[in-house]
């Protein structure tokens, strides 16, 4: 649920990072109401657009449930598929429609060569928050696609979890915690910015979503199972004396954003990128 961060070795954050999504990928979708959220807002932004695809490429395919919609609604398009995490896309093998023509591929969408102008759509639904190098690698993505080609992807925005980050302040911890410290997500503006310099020409939409858990305790572990609570080498002694500060976040937070039903809240910002390839001239 969030960007590798700087200065860190990348392919081994990459490891931890597929070893996590590995490990909860069978508990995903039970967590995942946001995600499957924004792949049915990928779908509406397909429709705007008009899009007619007939070659996808869908990167970052976690367990399928993007690939299905996308199945279901372009049912005589070749897709290629690109997940990080073996687990992840043995589910995508399970749920994807058997008549679809798809090729899976288990592997780093930034280490990936592609066919120059091969696709007439790529898609990507929570997953570019994640790339090392995200300007580089759309610029890459972007020559993958045919002119005229479209590019529509979800992520998250940074006042994800923002009740989470308060605590974290209220308590001295924003500099060992913060949401942003681990997570890094790009504001909006910055994707529309990487979008222009690898000539995909088009706009983005912000949304926010209040989730309800029945306590802290129930968000904590769901964010673990969407892939983001992973421990990095540097921060395992921060983590092993982490059980008792935990607790102290775990009660002010359900003091402060309990609900009237007795539950606890989370706010996630997502963010709706969609650009069009330009036509050449």
């Amino acid at each position: 649920m969030g960007v590798i961060r700087s200065g860190m070795d990348v392919e081994k954050e990459k490891e931890l990072i597929a070893r996590q999504f590995n490990r909860f990928a069978d508990e995903y979708d039970r967590v995942a109401v946001v995600q499957q959220r924004m792949a049915h807002r990928i779908l509406e932004t397909l429709d705007e657009q008009g899009a007619e695809p007939q070659n996808i490429l869908e990167i970052g395919c976690g367990t399928g449930y993007l690939t299905q919609l996308l199945g279901e609604k372009y049912p005589d398009a070749k897709f290629t598929i690109i997940d990080i995490a073996e687990k992840m896309m043995e589910l995508t093998k399970r749920r994807a429609n058997e008549s679809l023509d798809v090729r899976f591929v288990v592997g780093d969408v930034e280490n990936e060569s592609w066919e120059p102008e091969s696709f007439d759509l790529i898609a990507s639904n929570a997953m570019v928050h994640w790339l090392a190098r995200p300007d580089s690698t759309l610029c890459q993505l972007s020559s993958a696609l045919k002119p005229g080609g479209g590019f529509v992807a979800s992520t998250f925005g940074p006042d994800t979890l923002g009740e989470l980050d308060q605590v974290y302040q209220n308590l001295g911890l924003n500099e060992e915690y913060s949401t942003q410290r681990r997570y890094y997500f790009q504001p909006p503006e910055e994707w529309y910015r990487m979008m222009k310099m690898a000539d995909l020409e088009g706009d983005y939409v912000v949304c926010w979503h209040r989730i309800h858990y029945p306590d802290s305790n129930s968000l904590m572990n769901a964010i673990q199972r969407m892939g983001a609570d992973y421990i990095h080498p540097e921060e395992e002694q921060l983590y092993g004396q982490s059980q008792l500060v935990r607790a102290v976040i775990q009660e002010q937070y359900n003091r402060i954003y309990r609900t009237r039903e007795g539950g606890v809240y989370a706010t996630y910002q997502s963010v709706y990128a969609y650009g069009r390839k330009g036509l050449p001239t």
